[in-house]
């Protein structure tokens, strides 16, 4: 099914076998896209080539045109070009794709997810992927993220995050409304922990913000990507943050520091660096700010 325009209320069903409905927003009345229940069902939408700004929900697809109704089937929303943002508020259980505008700078706000979700940012143009329950808003939590997530760009969009070369890729993690507390495990490739359920997958991010709460958390940081310079505010609390490649276990080293690494503390905090698995001889160099050395990128970790 194509659907180009739309003069009245319409529905759509699908029946056995894998159904694909194409619709070219924006739409001028609301339309309902109902799948066959089939695993490869899948309702494209196409946005316009100016500025798009997308609402998503687990059963509807806002703000370009008229309301889009969708059920038992996978998403996947083009943004084309131009300024596009997406807010995606929940998503069903079937697998979600987002791209953003070829050209122009993209916007992520990622509140909630069900089901796979994977997002793709501009070929050219800055990126900027937001996190958190009241996204873009500050104050909210990780805990609605329960999918797994994949940022993926560039012309494989098979890779996990690949992002474009042009412009700045960002990443922003907020858990600062958490006041319980929690546990986080980062790598130079994923984010996991926090009340998540599956993690987010990455690569070749520039710039990676994590925002904690108010609560007492641990972050287990084993590694950094060479291309991602990374900050951590802890918020207020006892927090703990562990730097190690076996973290939170001991043995391990910190050689996997290779992206610059810059720790903001808030409360009582406590920083941990584990070398103790190295097994060649070693310099450091500690000052009231920075720690250098150990294989470590030459920025070292700033606190």
């Amino acid at each position: 099914f194509t659907v180009n325009s739309l003069s009245s209320p319409t529905t759509l069903n699908g029946g056995l076998g894998n159904d694909s409905f194409t619709v070219n927003a924006p739409l001028a009345a609301v339309l309902t896209v109902n799948g066959g229940g089939d695993a490869g069902d899948v309702l494209t939408i196409n946005g316009t080539t100016g500025n798009d700004n997308f609402t998503i929900t687990r059963n509807t697809v806002s703000g370009v045109g008229a309301t889009i109704n969708y059920g038992t089937t996978n998403l996947t929303i083009n943004g084309l070009a131009g300024d596009d943002n997406f807010l995606v508020s929940s998503t069903a259980a079937g697998i979600t794709r987002i791209y953003g505008g070829i050209y122009g700078n993209d916007i992520f706000n990622i509140q909630a997810n069900t089901g796979a979700l994977y997002l793709t940012g501009g070929a050219v143009g800055n990126n900027t992927f937001n996190f958190g329950g009241l996204a873009p808003v500050s104050g909210g939590t990780l805990a609605g993220l329960v999918g797994s997530i994949f940022i993926t760009g560039g012309s494989n969009l098979m890779r996990l995050i690949t992002l474009v070369t042009s412009g700045i890729n960002t990443v922003n993690f907020d858990d600062s409304g958490d006041v319980a507390g929690g546990t986080g495990t980062l790598t130079s490739s994923m984010l996991t922990g926090f009340g998540m359920g599956m993690g987010v997958t990455f690569m070749s991010v520039d710039v990676m913000n994590v925002y904690l709460g108010p609560g007492n958390d641990t972050l287990n940081i084993q590694s950094t990507n060479s291309r991602t310079a990374t900050t951590v505010r802890t918020g207020t609390g006892m927090n703990v943050i562990n730097v190690g490649s076996l973290i939170p276990a001991g043995g391990g080293n910190v050689a996997g520091i290779q992206g610059a690494l810059t720790l903001i503390g808030g409360g009582n905090d406590t920083l941990n660096v584990d070398n103790t698995g190295a097994v060649t001889d070693q310099s450091a160099t500690l000052t009231p700010t920075t720690l250098t050395g150990l294989g470590m990128v030459s920025s070292g970790i700033v606190y």
